[in-house]
């Protein structure tokens, strides 16, 4: 009776530490995939090695970088040729000097001459745009909505463009996750194979527009 007690309580406390076990494994797991996702992609970029000797943000959407050998790049969201809609439709009345400097949430636009007021704001045709002066460039326009209090949207991307100096291969372009979830920013842009020169490596390099949290931001990896 006791060796049968006794072989019971050990099973519970080998099942019990396997539970644990799996469950932490699945939390490691997790914690890895949301990781990933929530930072930059790190592909053979030929700047990795590279010392930044410095780095400028132009406005809240441009940041000008410049390497010690030389190399300049510039990233920026630039709206000046984008449409601002409110949740009915109506064209909001906002320059590009406006939208440049102080467009910054769905909690209405600030600066504008008019606003919706209502938390929902969407922007057709901002262009976003990564140079790597004198090597390449991926540039692209898209079209997003703001939502307060609900999930952010990246509707379109279009107009793709990439330049390299030797050659390049487009390896996907357009709208990789359309609507943001609790995890994850909805995004899109352009992952492209390239290369600088003849001599140059062929390198692989993204560009994606972010959306989420009622905000819209860039990450690309080089």
């Amino acid at each position: 009776m006791e060796n049968n007690a006794s072989g019971g309580s050990m099973k519970k406390l080998f099942l019990s530490l396997f539970a644990l076990g799996m469950l932490f494994c699945s939390t490691v797991i997790n914690a890895k995939a949301m990781e990933e996702e929530l930072s930059p992609e790190i592909i053979d970029s030929s700047l990795q090695d590279v010392a930044k000797i410095k780095v400028e943000k132009v406005d809240e959407y441009t940041t000008e970088t410049t390497y010690a050998n030389g190399l300049k790049q510039v990233t920026s969201i630039n709206f000046d040729d984008a449409i601002f809609y409110d949740e009915k439709g109506n064209k909001l009345n906002y320059n590009p000097e406006q939208a440049n400097k102080v467009y910054a949430s769905a909690r209405g636009i600030s600066g504008g001459t008019t606003t919706s007021g209502s938390g929902y704001t969407c922007v057709n045709g901002v262009t976003v745009s990564n140079k790597l002066v004198s090597m390449y460039t991926l540039k692209f326009k898209a079209n997003y909505c703001n939502n307060k209090d609900a999930y952010d949207t990246l509707n379109k991307v279009y107009e793709t463009y990439v330049d390299a100096g030797y050659s390049f291969s487009i390896i996907s372009d357009g709208v990789m996750r359309k609507k943001e979830n609790i995890d994850n920013s909805a995004y899109g842009g352009i992952k492209a194979i390239v290369k600088a020169s003849e001599t140059s490596k062929m390198t692989t390099v993204y560009l994606y527009l972010r959306v989420g949290r009622d905000k819209v931001w860039t990450s690309t990896n080089f």
